[in-house]
C-alpha cells in the first residue's frame, strides 16, 4: 500500500523517481525499492516524504485517498476565501476613497482586509500539520500584494500628505517618496513572492 501511494502522489506531481529522490535526499534506486515494495523507508524519510507531498504520515502509510483528496482541497478553500476578502477590501477601499474621500470608506476597506488575514489564521488552525506550509506558500506568493498596500499607501500618505487614503498620492512636492513607495512596495511584493514560488518549486507543489 506504501509502494502505490509513493508512487502514485510522485505521478500526480509529475516526478520522475530522480527527481523525488532530489527533493528528499535519497538515490533513485533507493525511490525505485520503495515504489516496487523491495524496501521501505525508514522513518526520516517518511517524515520527509509526508511534508514533500503535503500529507500525513497516516496517509501514506494506509493509502486513504479521499482522506489526502480532502485535505489537499482543504487549504485552497481558505486561501481563496482570505484572497477574497483581502482584494475586496483594497478594491473598496480605493474605489470608495476616490469617490468620497471620507475616512470610512478607508475603515471599511481595512477591515475586510483584516478579516482576510484572520480567515487565513483560521485555516492555518483548521488544516492538518502536513498542510500548513502549503497554505502559507500559497496565501502569501499572492496576498503579500493586497495585504501590504493599504497600510503602506496610510503610512505614506500621513507621512507625506498629512490625510489617510488607501493609495498613494502624488503632486509636485511629494514626486520621490511616491517613486520610493512603488519601489519598496514593489521590492517587498517581490522578495516575498519569488521566496514562495522557490518553496513551490522545491516541494512540487
Amino acid at each position: 500500500m506504501l509502494a502505490e501511494q509513493i508512487q502514485r502522489m510522485r505521478k500526480s506531481r509529475g516526478l520522475s523517481q530522480e527527481e523525488l529522490a532530489d527533493k528528499i535526499g535519497v538515490s533513485r534506486q533507493a525511490v525505485s525499492k520503495w515504489e516496487s515494495g523491495q524496501s521501505q523507508p525508514d522513518i526520516d524519510r517518511l517524515l520527509a516524504l509526508s511534508d514533500f507531498f503535503a500529507v500525513s504520515v497516516d496517509t501514506l502509510l494506509k493509502g486513504s485517498e479521499g482522506k489526502e483528496e480532502q485535505q489537499q482541497s482543504h487549504p485552497m478553500i481558505w486561501v481563496a476565501a482570505a484572497t477574497a476578502a483581502n482584494a475586496a477590501g483594497v478594491l473598496i477601499g480605493c474605489a470608495s476613497w476616490s469617490s468620497t474621500q471620507q475616512t470610512g470608506s478607508l475603515i471599511a476597506g481595512l477591515i475586510l482586509l483584516i478579516l482576510g488575514v484572520m480567515i487565513y489564521a483560521i485555516g492555518l488552525f483548521q488544516c492538518p500539520d502536513p498542510q500548513r506550509k502549503r497554505m502559507k506558500v500559497k496565501f502569501w506568493k499572492i496576498n503579500v500584494w493586497l495585504v501590504c498596500f493599504m497600510p503602506m499607501a496610510l503610512f505614506y500618505n500621513i507621512a507625506f500628505q498629512g490625510i489617510p487614503a488607501p493609495y498613494p498620492l502624488l503632486n509636485a512636492n511629494t514626486f520621490i517618496p511616491f517613486l520610493l513607495f512603488w519601489l519598496v512596495y514593489l521590492i517587498t511584493g517581490m522578495a516575498v513572492m519569488m521566496t514562495q514560488i522557490r518553496k513551490e518549486k522545491q516541494h512540487g507543489w
